[in-house]
């Protein structure tokens, strides 16, 4: 059995996890971590999605916080003009 998702509160209380059950799953989509994404693809598939989602969440990630990092220059740059310039 591999799990491919778990995910623990900061007091190691089990939230959730995409495990065999779910990948090799048949029948209803069953109530996974993965959110029903990997529900019977198999394991390999189930990899090449959580790949997949990982790169486009990191993807995300790197344009808001390189957003958030331009956004900030200007509103420094503003602010650094409004100083030099009263």
């Amino acid at each position: 059995m591999s799990i491919l998702i778990e995910a623990h509160r900061s007091d190691g209380t089990l939230i959730g996890r995409c495990d065999h059950l779910c990948y090799n799953g048949h029948g209803p989509r069953c109530k996974c971590i993965c959110g029903g994404r990997n529900h019977g693809v198999g394991k390999n598939q189930a990899i090449r999605n959580n790949t997949l989602q990982a790169e486009q969440v990191a993807l995300m990630i790197a344009r808001k916080t390189d957003l958030e990092a331009r956004v900030t220059r200007h509103v420094l740059d503003q602010q650094l003009e409004l100083n030099l310039n009263p």
